[in-house]
């Protein structure tokens, strides 16, 4: 692997991890509760930890936060296999991960997390509603399954759905503005593009002066790389969706 493969690989490793998994739920009492679930998540190819039987003997997979190992579809955290068939079927994608107050938990004692836009089902696409429970005797257990036409629900018990009182001192902590951290994120954001348009400025007076570009692709610094970067791209997506190894698809 090159090094140009290399940081296009980090870099879409960095994005992968970079799905939330703290959540800032404000009860109707007024308190706001900060809830952090990343212990109840897994990286990807690891086994789901979370899994449990329905009532027809179907076996499901839950990843809180990242996608499930087996296989269903790219991209989804809640997934069934059918005891019968084998067939694989996605009950909920990450990408529609959603948290919200629980209806069933006191103000601090638990959340509820929706995943939906899984597979085709006979009224829509398959969605599951997760209760999180707080229980400090749990690292994660799912206590409770039922399920419908199209739709799947269950109860986990966990400590770490046991939330935290937010500070009503520190911004954003009531939801009515930005945290320390998202401030901290945006600043970030700005230098990486302040830095990146200065690349391509400086880039472009340096083959100007230095090289005599004349064309457009010429002006481009690093011209080689940028025009081969969505290929090294297609390839880490790939390489990440295959659980990390290589050899099982087909690079084009």
């Amino acid at each position: 692997m090159n090094a140009n493969i290399l940081v296009v690989f980090c870099a879409l490793l960095a994005l992968t991890a970079a799905v939330d998994c703290k959540a800032k739920i404000k009860n109707p009492n007024g308190k706001t509760y900060a809830y952090d679930l990343s212990k109840l998540s897994h990286s990807a190819g690891d086994p789901d930890s979370l899994r449990t039987t329905d009532d027809q003997g179907n076996y499901v997979y839950v990843n809180i936060c990242g996608p499930s190992s087996e296989k269903c579809t790219s991209g989804t955290s809640v997934c069934m296999r059918e005891k019968d068939t084998y067939d694989y079927i996605s009950l909920g994608r990450l990408e529609s991960q959603e948290f919200t107050e629980s209806v069933d938990a006191e103000p601090g004692k638990g959340l509820q997390v929706t995943y939906s836009d899984g597979d085709d089902c006979d009224f829509g696409n398959y969605q599951t509603v997760i209760s999180l429970v707080c229980d400090e005797t749990e690292q994660g257990t799912i206590d409770s399954i039922d399920d419908g036409e199209c739709w799947y629900r269950m109860t986990i018990r966990s400590k770490y759905a046991c939330g935290k009182e937010a500070s009503s001192t520190s911004s954003g902590d009531d939801g009515s503005g930005a945290s320390s951290g998202d401030v901290v994120a945006l600043v970030i954001l700005i230098v990486l593009l302040v830095g990146f348009v200065l690349y391509f400025v400086v880039g472009a007076i340096w083959q100007k002066k230095k090289n005599d570009a004349s064309s457009f692709h010429e002006y481009i610094i690093h011209y080689e790389f940028w025009s081969s970067l969505p290929g090294l791209i297609k390839d880490g997506v790939l390489f990440i969706c295959h659980g990390c190894r290589k050899g099982d698809y087909v690079s084009v």
